[in-house]
């Protein structure tokens, strides 16, 4: 029986980089967004059949979504946020996939309290976010400490995969030492033939000045099309999304950094942290968690 690899988050924790491994490696057959083991269809499943030789042992279903339900991330601030019950789509998304892939390993990456947020942030600013940290954090606190329960996400699925079938790796190891961790999903998959990759940094976060222009000139465009109706707005707003993550840093954004001086503050994770406290706890006890604990806010 072949290998189902299901890779279910968390966001800002090498997911590109692990995507880009995947595609690449040559004992795996993963296909971005595809799903049924990495087909499109059952066209596209023949089709592979017919012109590769090679039959599939191990198979990869990754996307960050498969965690959280991120709605519109694009327009927060714009439009605002509507209520969602993210713990239940956590629920019915692992349900969901048990019944798909009942016998299927389940890799889970965490990535440390300390870092994540001002990381999301930077994104969040990438991507057109107009909120400053401090809204931000206080707008999604429930989002946040709700898909970042790293108790409840791997019990869940520990719980109806079985824990010897869930795979839990830090981040920071990634960081730290990229070969090891590779070399843990190759043992866990049972790939006797190991893939070199070479480390490069992927959605890297951009520097403080670029953030800056982001910031400022996507409060501008957030200004400037308010007294419009909402669905105009939206329609307009995605749109200069879609401009200016055409290409990171955009040439005109990157030109217009050096003539910002006002600074992005980053106030606002302390109060986040502090709710975050005792959701990491599950990671007392992970043998490869040990030297990042402080980062989970685990008291050693």
């Amino acid at each position: 029986m072949a290998n189902v690899l299901l890779h279910v988050g968390f966001p800002k924790a090498g997911s590109t980089f692990l995507q880009n491994w995947f595609n690449e490696h040559p004992e795996i057959y993963f296909q971005p967004k595809y799903v049924a083991q990495g087909f499109y269809n059952a066209w596209k499943l023949a089709d592979d059949v017919q012109h590769n030789e090679k039959v599939w042992e191990n198979f990869v279903l990754t996307c960050e979504d498969l965690m959280l339900w991120q709605g519109r991330p694009f327009w927060y601030g714009l439009t605002g946020t509507e209520q969602y019950d993210y713990r239940s789509f956590q629920n019915r998304m692992c349900e969901t996939l048990h019944g798909l892939f009942p016998k299927a390993k389940v890799l889970m990456i965490t990535r440390g309290y300390s870092t994540i947020f001002s990381s999301i942030y930077a994104q969040y600013i990438s991507m057109g976010g107009t909120l400053s940290c401090e809204e931000m954090m206080k707008t999604h606190e429930e989002m946040f400490s709700t898909f970042l329960d790293y108790n409840y996400a791997i019990n869940l699925y520990r719980e109806k995969f079985g824990h010897e079938n869930v795979i839990v790796l830090p981040y920071e190891l990634l960081k730290e030492n990229p070969l090891k961790f590779r070399l843990l999903i190759e043992e866990n998959l049972v790939i006797h033939n190991k893939f070199d990759f070479s480390l490069k940094k992927e959605n890297a976060s951009m520097d403080e000045k670029n953030l800056n222009a982001y910031f400022h000139v996507s409060r501008l465009v957030f200004r400037t099309l308010k007294p419009l109706p909402n669905n105009l707005q939206i329609k307009l707003y995605s749109i200069y999304c879609n401009l200016i993550r055409a290409r990171v840093p955009h040439p005109i954004l990157n030109f217009l950094s050096k003539y910002i001086s006002v600074t992005i503050s980053l106030y606002g994770t302390e109060e986040i942290m502090l709710r975050m406290k005792g959701k990491a706890e599950v990671l007392k006890n992970e043998v490869y968690h040990q030297p990042y604990l402080k980062e989970y806010l685990i008291e050693v």
